[in-house]
């Protein structure tokens, strides 16, 4: 039997929850801790990648605006940290929020 964390039981559980039912180009990271969420966009685009040429052209993160950082003064820290995570793969991320605040990333998925 493998014992859990508590943390990382609630995070897997809240991941499942928020990604059930988006299509296969969306993922949701949000209220994940930048760890576990860079893990999971790992996850996310080496799953996309192996779909060779039948993968989407773009993909969608949601990433959330940091209204739940507390301890950075509702400074988003989810965001920058994929944002980065993304550039350091050479790959185009645009800011496609309906208000212009963040919180929902389109990233452009090279083609080979």
């Amino acid at each position: 039997m493998v014992l859990l964390c508590p943390t990382w039981q609630a995070a897997e559980e809240m991941f499942c929850a928020r990604n059930t039912g988006h299509a296969p180009n969306v993922i949701d990271v949000h209220g994940l801790h930048v760890p576990e969420a860079v893990g999971r966009l790992d996850d996310f685009l080496s799953r996309l990648d192996g779909l060779g040429d039948g993968r989407p052209r773009f993909a969608y993160i949601i990433t959330g605006t940091g209204h739940h950082s507390v301890q950075t003064g509702y400074k988003a820290r989810l965001q920058p940290a994929i944002v980065d995570r993304l550039k350091k793969q050479r790959l185009e991320v645009v800011d496609c929020s309906k208000d212009g605040r963040g919180g929902l990333l389109r990233v452009t998925l090279a083609r080979r």
